[in-house]
């Protein structure tokens, strides 16, 4: 260990610097404490030819490299300035870490800014006045393999420098030689002679064959030796076995500990790489060996990152064996915790290697979760959450990630949640803290929200509405959106609150009152859809049981029927019987009796059909009017507001799925159509804005009306937002993110408008605007608002509306052709109704005419010419597009043709005549195949 002068200790502390010096190698190297000492000699008044100043605020307190190099950077820039001898070498050095590089800066510097004399650098050993020991010192293999040689890039340098560490390791060998000989003579075996040497050997054979009572020469007692050579299998085959008893013993009498497992982990990806750190670096590696956790934390930022993701991979990789050892030491969790937190309190958030260890957490968590549910939300309750509170409270900007983990570790229960939200409001002081923390859990986790759940954290919002604090009201608002997924009516009773918190000047606090609004509306709506569908599964239920009931009541008449035909025709027979010769017998009255009977019976099975005919024609009515009527009445006398005040004890029945009447809440959607207009209108922050646009593209299927308003403020957005919401193909990992950068910041959605709102809707009130405004021409904005709104593929129901509007708008598209920035958006608009097979027959009807006029004036001399490419290209896709369709390759034909008849001048030196020629040899060898065909079944 380098030993820094007392003087330059004493010197250090009379400067008062704000951190320690402990580590001169670690401490120095991100250059803060450097530019420190800079300030106490040259003060923010004191200035450079070019108006430096210099100041503390101007230095990172990080060790990132980034950090390392910006410091170093303005270091060297001040120094120069001041001709401090610090050189940019000597920040080099210093920022890689290189040998007593940082102990000489300093010593530089103190000698410099103080003008005396400091003693040189002294190690231990020189100290107390010994020697290096030989097995110590150096190989020439270790000095090339020093770190500031790897770090070198020039190969020229590179080679020079390596040339002379070698020259250099050879002269200091030869010193040695000289000063110290007997350490390299030569020992006495290699002393004596040859003939010397094979006696000795002789007489050593002699005496072991004498020891073992043998004669020389003897073949008796010669021993057979078996040697058995290597096998890579049979090695192999041994290590599985002992692996297996291991594993064996471990399950069945050794207990795993998590500093166990993770000691293994880390020791297995930085024990190769610790053979070529320096001795400073493996001793302090050694130190740790009973807890290397602690090293890797205390190192996690200055060592390679490479190494610390594989360390977290690893982590992940054996994340059963760390969920068993805690589920099976009590003793373990609370150590494990520790680590946890004093990990993430090392970790800058938003980085790679933080969102790593969030999974090794998270996935820890889960495989105790399915390990034992109860020990999991024990331990967690019990030594987790109290060791995560502090963290959650003092750094807001990881309390995003670190409530995911709280889901983690507690069973999918509405109970199990309830205690957790109980000891988060023990634990988590700062109510702001607790909200937010709340807001997030109920987001992350995958808990069925019953009643009592749904009480216990709609009571939370509430109270967090009280806060003066507009993050806070803005995630109780948050912790409302969430809830209101899984029941809207409560929120109905939040109105008045809400409907305050619209003028809050907090944008975001406005976006998610815009995003709870449109989520009412939707459920409104929905619940309107699915009770409609539930008349009708119960009106083809009652039909279908109606039919049943007719046709086993015409099943039953039909047997009646047959039965009396059997017995008339047993009567019949028998009366034939009587009236033989033998048995003849007179005719009584009985007989127009019978017929009149017979009459009466037809009589009433004809009255009795008409019966059941009126009564099947009154249960229809019935199931159409009366049925539905008294099944409504029983659901709006049924149906109750969730009192959210009430206790859970006392209701009657779940809230869930209780009946509701559609009626009730026409009110209510007024309110929210109120504050809705409040809160997102072309006056509100821009942010707010593109939330909305986005979240409330969803209910315009269902109102109409708002489509006016919400194209509206889409026109005024500035492009670049109108562009995100319009975008459908974002990059990956880009769907969502925070609008703007700060630690309280929600992450919302950023695209997909066009994929949820009503395509029709919009572009019918976007031609509304362009008439009403008299427009000669369409700008981008126009253009791009329609591209977006044919994203989705036209439904057969809406083509004669669709057909409407670009009847009235098609003048447009064409005169947009001749536009740059306009043309290819506009043909890919043409492509969707020239290639649609329900439009396609109205279009090329109703463009003809306007499709040569564009023609004519696109191939003006002074227009673009990358129209013009791209218009040729547009024809010949629609030549080319169904070779089958003689329809649309005789429109393109014509189309050329004709501005060729009005306008030959521009026609002759235009880029169609190629395609024209393509498409005239085309028609010609068509016409020949045909008058071949013709003749030859003429002839035959």
């Amino acid at each position: 260990m380098n030993r820094i002068p007392r003087e330059t200790l004493l010197w250090l502390q009379s400067l008062n610097l704000t951190y320690k010096l402990k580590n001169p190698k670690h401490d120095l190297s991100n250059g803060f404490l450097i530019g420190e000492i800079l300030t106490r000699y040259y003060t923010a008044e004191t200035k450079e030819p070019n108006g430096f100043k210099i100041s503390t605020r101007s230095f990172d307190t990080g060790f990132s490299t980034e950090a390392k190099k910006a410091n170093w950077k303005l270091l060297v820039r001040m120094c120069r300035s001041h001709s401090v001898p610090i050189t940019e070498q000597d920040a080099e050095d210093v920022m890689t870490l290189a040998k007593d590089a940082a102990l000489n800066v300093l010593l530089k510097l103190h000698a410099f800014l103080t003008g005396g004399t400091v003693s040189p650098i002294m190690k231990a050993n020189e100290a107390e006045g010994e020697a290096v020991p030989d097995y110590a010192r150096p190989t020439i293999f270790q000095k090339l393999k020093d770190k500031q040689l790897l770090r070198i890039k020039d190969n020229k340098a590179h080679t020079e420098k390596v040339e002379d560490i070698i020259t250099t390791h050879n002269e200091e060998n030869q010193n040695l030689r000289l000063t110290r000989a007997d350490r390299f003579a030569k020992s006495k075996r290699l002393v004596i002679r040859g003939e010397d040497f094979k006696d000795m050997c002789e007489a050593r054979r002699r005496k072991a064959m004498q020891r073992e009572g043998g004669v020389e020469g003897d073949p008796q007692n010669a021993h057979e030796i078996k040697v058995k050579a290597a096998n890579s299998k049979q090695l192999a085959k041994q290590k599985r076995t002992r692996r297996a008893i291991l594993t064996s013993a471990e399950d069945e009498n050794v207990v795993v500990t998590f500093l166990s497992v993770l000691n293994d982990v880390i020791h297995s990806v930085l024990s190769i790489r610790m053979e070529h750190e320096e001795k400073e670096e493996i001793q302090e590696y050694k130190e740790y060996e009973d807890n290397r956790g602690l090293f890797l934390v205390k190192h996690v930022n200055d060592r390679d990152p490479n190494e610390i993701g594989q360390v977290f991979e690893q982590m992940l990789e054996r994340s059963d064996e760390f969920a068993r050892s805690l589920g099976m030491n009590a003793v373990d969790f609370p150590v494990y915790m520790d680590f946890v937190v004093m990990m993430f309190q090392e970790l800058p958030p938003f980085s790679d290697h933080f969102a790593k260890f969030i999974n090794v957490v998270a996935d820890i968590g889960n495989k105790l979760l399915n390990f034992d549910p109860q020990i999991s939300e024990l331990y967690f309750l019990e030594y987790g959450l109290p060791a995560l509170a502090p963290l959650l409270c003092k750094n807001a900007a990881k309390c995003n990630e670190l409530s995911y983990i709280l889901a983690c570790y507690i069973p999918a229960s509405s109970a199990a949640y309830i205690r957790l939200i109980h000891s988060m409001r023990f634990h988590i002081k700062p109510f702001d803290a607790f909200i937010y923390a709340l807001a997030k859990l109920i987001s992350y986790g995958s808990v069925d929200v019953d009643e009592a759940l749904y009480t216990t954290c709609f009571q939370e919002a509430l109270n967090g509405f009280q806060t003066t604090s507009p993050v806070t009201r803005t995630k109780a608002l948050t912790l409302l959106e969430v809830l209101s997924h899984c029941d809207f009516r409560p929120m109905l009773q939040a109105l008045d609150i809400v409907d305050k918190l619209a003028a809050d000047y907090y944008w975001e606090s406005r976006a998610q009152v815009v995003i709870l609004a449109t989520n009412v509306l939707e459920a409104l709506n929905q619940l309107a859809e699915n009770k409609d569908e539930d008349k009708k599964e119960m009106r083809t239920i009652k039909e279908e049981e109606r039919v049943g009931e007719t046709q086993m009541e015409d099943k039953t008449d039909t047997r009646q029927e047959d039965k009396k035909d059997l017995s008339v025709q047993s009567d019949h027979e028998a009366t034939q019987v009587l009236d033989t010769p033998n048995n003849k017998r007179e005719s009584t009255p009985a007989e127009p009796a019978d017929k009149a009977e017979d009459s009466l019976g037809g009589e009433v099975a004809e009255d009795r059909g008409e019966e059941l005919r009126a009564k099947a024609a009154e249960d229809e009515k019935g199931v159409d009017e009366g049925e539905f009527e008294r099944e409504e009445r029983k659901e709006g006398e049924g149906s109750e507001v969730f009192d959210v005040h009430e206790d859970s004890s006392e209701r009657k029945q779940d809230d869930n799925n209780s009946p509701v009447n559609i009626e009730d809440y026409k009110e209510a959607e007024g309110e929210i159509f109120s504050i809705l207009y409040k809160v997102f209108n072309e006056d509100t922050p821009i942010i707010t804005q593109k939330v909305g646009l986005i979240y409330t593209a969803r209910i315009l299927k269902y109102y109409k009306d708002f489509s006016k308003h919400y194209l509206q403020i889409l026109l005024k957005v500035p492009e670049k937002v109108r562009a995100n919401v319009l975008d459908v193909k974002p990059i990956a990992g880009t769907e969502e993110d925070a609008y703007v950068i700060g630690v309280y910041t929600q992450k919302y959605k950023t695209f997909g408008a066009p994929l949820e709102w009503c395509s029709l809707y919009v572009a019918s009130e976007l031609e509304s605007f362009i008439r009403e405004n008299e427009l000669k021409f369409l700008e981008h904005v126009h253009i791009q608002v329609f591209q977006a709104c044919l994203v989705q593929d036209f439904s057969l129901d809406d083509v004669e509306e669709w057909l409407s509007i670009f009847q009235s708008l098609k003048r447009y598209f064409f005169i947009a052709l001749c536009d740059r920035e306009l043309c290819y958006a506009s043909i890919q608009i043409l492509k969707k109704f020239f290639c649609h097979p329900n439009m396609q027959q109205f279009v090329l009807e109703n463009t003809k005419d306007v499709f040569v006029k564009t023609l004519i004036l696109m191939y003006n001399p002074d227009r673009d010419l990358e129209c013009k490419e791209r218009n040729r290209e547009f024809l010949e896709f629609l030549h080319d597009f169904d070779p089958q369709n003689d329809a649309l390759r005789e429109f393109v034909y014509t189309i050329i043709k004709n501005f060729a008849l009005a306008a030959k001048k521009a026609y002759d030196s235009c880029n169609l005549i190629l395609l024209m020629n393509r498409i005239v040899e085309e028609r010609r060898g068509e016409i020949f195949q045909h008058a071949e065909s013709s003749e030859h079944s003429k002839i035959e």
